[in-house]
């Protein structure tokens, strides 16, 4: 892999993103961070089990390597696949038993 998770192979050093990619950062952090509260929430209430989310996470990781392997969306599916490497460390690192939730 040539690519570099933190300073993707096309950026050029010193110049911002323009708005419009800001507002595809914003959003796709947003997406992230509700993502991973959502599956904290359904391990909370049982309705997912943290291997079924462990299980999804390697799929969705498997995926995306395949995809960077086969050039679809290279640069993409490099970055994409090592963010849902640090999200399913993420929930690898919730304590095993979660509390329930107050509702």
């Amino acid at each position: 892999m040539t690519g570099n998770i933190s300073e993707p192979t096309g950026s050029t050093q010193g110049a911002g993103p323009s708005a419009t990619d800001t507002l595809h950062l914003a959003y796709a952090e947003a997406s992230i961070m509700l993502l991973e509260s959502v599956l904290t929430t359904l391990m909370r209430r049982n309705v997912l089990s943290r291997t079924d989310v462990e299980e999804a996470f390697e799929v969705a990781i498997e995926t995306k390597t395949v995809f960077a392997t086969e050039n679809i969306h290279r640069e993409i599916s490099i970055i994409a696949a090592g963010v849902l490497k640090r999200m399913g460390n993420s929930v690898a690192s919730l304590p095993t038993s979660l509390p329930a939730d107050r509702t």
